[in-house]
């Protein structure tokens, strides 16, 4: 058995010999006692490296918070000896914040990207510092924004310690945790983010190239996700005060066309619609045909959860969820999209028609036709210049 051991900062591989009179018949007969014999060697091996002093020792610790809870975690002697050994670590005065040499995590970043996080609040207990950031300028904040998970826990576990953590950190390309969360369609950690007092003043929303890149996708080949996620988290921002921009809502409308969320016209509604049930006495009918700002003052994230824990939602075939998706997203987020269409409707038509019946035409366009007056707005006032031959200002370069 080779086992990758860690010298200096460099990797080196070093053979572990077989236990003596151990066998490698891997029949089911002696499957359970090999596993046994290599848990053993495996918890000795990170024991002995534990034990080690300088930085190797250091650069160890890392390496023992990946192994918790790893594949090999059916051995809960296993779990707790490793355990036992990061709390002796701890408190015999090592540093909780050694960063490894080539990334810059910190043991407190290196738990929270594998979720350990019964190892998460037993280093902010021995003095792991919340607010450092790795070599990418990443700081717990970011990292668990990226996942989506854990926020809530976080926060509760350096509440109760009597933690401060900042907020609104930025790294080497200036996003701070909140653009981290909205850019991953992460709603619930949007609303903790704010009500931990994110500062929305400074808040940029994501460009069109950052917004929906999530690494990890809970819900991957699921468009529900987005048709919940993107109008709830508008919605959630403008509460706060967060104005947003022409620029803002036509990237929002180019991520509904990327991912094929407008709806196709139809009048068709599939049968298993009054049949998915959002909530008591609130079908996934009734919520389509509802107007867009009475829908989204009824439904929260944790709606679309329930709706995918619906007993027959997975028999339903992909193509028509992504329809229902598309159908769904069209009436969240109606009211949005015909706000910031309507002035650039306007513009195209030179002003020529009164504000009432621009409003009844944008009324009976699908938000697709909204995103095309957009663009072409946007088109056209790229081409326009003022009297000195400049082109239009950076406000309007970032719309256009």
């Amino acid at each position: 058995m080779w086992r990758k051991l860690h010298t200096n900062g460099l990797h080196t591989r070093t053979k572990v010999p077989p236990a003596t009179g151990q066998t490698t018949d891997r029949s089911a007969s002696t499957r359970a006692g090999y596993v046994d014999t290599n848990l053993k060697k495996n918890v000795s091996i990170v024991l002995i490296n534990i034990e080690l002093s300088g930085r190797v020792h250091q650069l160890h610790l890392h390496e023992a918070i990946r192994k918790v809870g790893s594949s090999i975690r059916d051995s809960l002697i296993y779990t707790e000896q490793l355990s036992r050994s990061l709390v002796g670590f701890l408190d015999s005065g090592r540093d909780p914040n050694y960063p490894v040499r080539w990334t810059g995590d910190t043991p407190l970043i290196s738990a929270l990207e594998e979720h350990k996080m019964e190892v998460v609040e037993l280093l902010l207990r021995r003095d792991a510092d919340p607010n450092l950031a790795n070599a990418k300028g990443f700081t717990p904040l970011h990292v668990l924004c990226k996942h989506g998970r854990w926020l809530e826990e976080f926060f509760k576990i350096v509440d109760d310690i009597g933690l401060t953590v900042q907020v609104d950190p930025r790294d080497k390309l200036g996003r701070t945790p909140l653009q981290c969360a909205v850019a991953c369609l992460c709603t619930h950690t949007v609303d903790v983010l704010l009500d931990r007092g994110a500062d929305l003043s400074k808040f940029v929303f994501p460009t069109a190239a950052y917004l929906g890149k999530r690494k990890y996708r809970p819900y991957a080949g699921d468009k529900f996700n987005e048709a919940f996620s993107i109008p709830i988290i508008v919605a959630s921002l403008e509460k706060r005060g967060y104005e947003f921009s022409r620029s803002d809502a036509l990237t929002i409308m180019k991520y509904f066309a990327r991912r094929k969320l407008f709806a196709m016209p139809t009048d068709v509604v599939h049968p298993w619609y009054k049949n998915a049930t959002i909530r008591e006495n609130l079908s996934l009918c009734d919520l389509i045909q509802l107007r867009s700002k009475e829908a989204l003052q009824l439904v929260t994230f944790e709606d679309f959860v329930s709706l995918r824990r619906w007993s027959g939602y997975w028999s339903i075939s992909l193509g028509d969820r992504e329809t229902c998706a598309a159908n769904l997203c069209e009436n969240l987020s109606r009211g949005f999209l015909r706000r910031w269409a309507l002035e650039p409707f306007m513009e195209l038509i030179h002003y020529r028609l009164p504000i009432l019946c621009c409003e009844m035409i944008i009324d009976d366009l699908s938000n697709e036709d909204l995103l095309n007056i957009c663009q072409a707005a946007a088109a056209a006032m790229r081409t326009k210049r003022k009297p000195n031959g400049k082109k239009c200002s950076d406000e309007f370069n970032d719309y256009c």
